[in-house]
This record gives structure tokens, sequence and C-alpha cells, in this order.
């Protein structure tokens, strides 16, 4: 939703269009997960931590950025 509202709030119009440009345009966005930055086809790019749980507990193995 934070990348949506950010469109919105950056958009020149706000149809589609001038919102998902403003979408496009952001670079290295801050979010609580992390920083998310889009590729030229709007894919976004965003690093991912993965856990795992022992003995019903929550254990961080490792955090895997994009290149």
């Amino acid at each position: 939703m934070a990348i949506v509202l950010k469109g919105i709030q950056d958009a020149k119009t706000l149809d589609g269009q001038g919102v998902r440009d403003a979408m496009a345009a952001l670079k290295d966005f801050k979010v609580p997960s992390g920083s998310i930055t889009f590729d030229e086809s709007r894919n976004p790019i965003k690093g991912a931590v993965i856990m795992t749980y022992v003995n019903g507990e929550k254990k961080y193995v490792t955090t895997v950025n994009p290149k």
C-alpha cells in the first residue's frame, strides 16, 4: 500500500497512467521490510529475509538481496 500511496502523492495526474508512472519512477523506496526499486519492466526488486522455526521459535537464517 505504501508504494501505491506514494505513487498517488507523486503523480502528475491521478489517472492510472499518472499513478503508474509515479510508482515506476520510485528509486530506493524505503519500507519497514527494506528498500524497493523497480526494473525497466516495472517489476519490483526487493530483498527477502529467510527465517526458520526450530522447536516453535523463529530463527533468522539469512538475508537475500537481488544483484
